[in-house]
């Protein structure tokens, strides 16, 4: 019985271990026509978290994050750049010289949770370009004028909405954070009331916390 005991605490170990070994990201990347030893650097908030080498067009990152994170990649000395979610799972990134803004990124449920509101803004903001393109004296016609910002509005709806749907995403916690000066205090504190404790205490939701407090 004590054996078995043993064996027991044996394999829970082993378990645990694995466990945490699989809350370890990895980024597997492929940047087409990207040279060899080409930097790549992973930021948030300005601050570089990772970096690595392209070889052969691919890189990879190892490491680990405590909760997803929203990152930039940026390729050092050009204007290729992307962000997206970063957490602790297998993610690939594929992406193409001058164009970036296209790249395929998977592996990360944050990022895909992310398409859902992605999705609508990016309907509603090929509108906006669309009409701005038309209209060159946007500012001096009142009815077009009008349609712009209404356009503007519904945006803004679109992104209150999905924190509203999605109290316990960090990309709520994020979108709420960036916004905090841009909507009403009421708003931000009816938002931020409904967040999940962890919510309210990522990184996003201290900042939050830090402005209705003052």
């Amino acid at each position: 019985m004590k054996k078995l005991h043993q064996i027991i605490i044996i394999l829970s170990l082993l378990i645990f271990s694995c466990n945490q070994k699989n809350k370890d990201f990895v980024i597997n990347g492929t940047l087409k026509n990207i040279p060899d030893s080409s930097k790549v650097y992973i930021f948030s908030d300005d601050k570089e978290l990772y970096s690595s080498i392209v070889m052969n067009e691919k890189f990879k990152i190892n490491s680990k994050v405590e909760n997803p994170i929203k990152v930039n990649l940026i390729i050092f000395n050009s204007n290729d750049s992307k962000s997206f979610w970063l957490e602790n799972s297998t993610i690939t990134f594929i992406a193409e010289k001058g164009k970036f803004n296209e790249a395929q990124i998977n592996g990360s449920e944050t990022q895909n949770t992310e398409t859902i509101i992605n999705d609508k803004i990016d309907i509603v903001q090929n509108k906006i370009e669309k009409l701005s393109k038309d209209n060159k004296n946007l500012k001096e016609i009142d009815s077009i004028k009008t349609e712009y910002f209404k356009l503007i509005n519904e945006k803004e709806l679109i992104s209150q909405d999905f924190v509203r749907k999605y109290p316990n995403s960090i990309i709520s916690a994020n979108i709420l954070n960036m916004n905090i000066r841009k909507w009403s205090r009421e708003i931000v504190s009816e938002l931020f009331n409904e967040f999940s404790q962890q919510n309210k205490e990522s990184i996003y939701g201290k900042e939050i916390d830090k402005f209705l407090v003052t």
